[in-house]
């Protein structure tokens, strides 16, 4: 084997584990959660303001409907304990202000759009 082979057949191999160990870019683009110096920037601008907060909204929306496993339309204390949401169990009262032990996400919704 020719040392000019040997040299093409490192350079694969490095090659396709290099490209197996690159995390999925549209992942990179898409996760907003995804800290800024480990994004991988595709020419748009990163949201802010009302963008960013939608996309935030969007997400607590989608984590609250995977703990309301029944498909009520609402949350108790402990399923949103269980799901992860310490935000919403910690501050539960405030946010149930029917006091009828659920909240639903427009309450939620309502409760973070509160000014402090």
């Amino acid at each position: 084997m020719t040392c000019r082979s040997l040299c093409m057949i490192l350079a694969a191999a490095l090659s396709a584990g290099t490209a197996a160990a690159q995390p999925d870019l549209a992942v990179q683009r898409a996760d907003p959660w995804l800290p800024p110096h480990a994004r991988v920037p595709d020419g748009r601008p990163s949201p802010a303001g009302p963008a960013l907060q939608a996309l935030a909204l969007d997400k607590l929306r989608r984590r609250f409907e995977a703990a309301d496993a029944p498909g009520f339309g609402t949350l108790s204390r402990s399923q949103a304990q269980g799901a992860g949401l310490g935000f919403v169990a910690e501050h539960f009262d405030r946010i149930d202000a029917a006091r009828s032990g659920h909240i639903s996400f427009e309450e939620l919704r309502r409760y973070l759009a509160r000014p402090r």
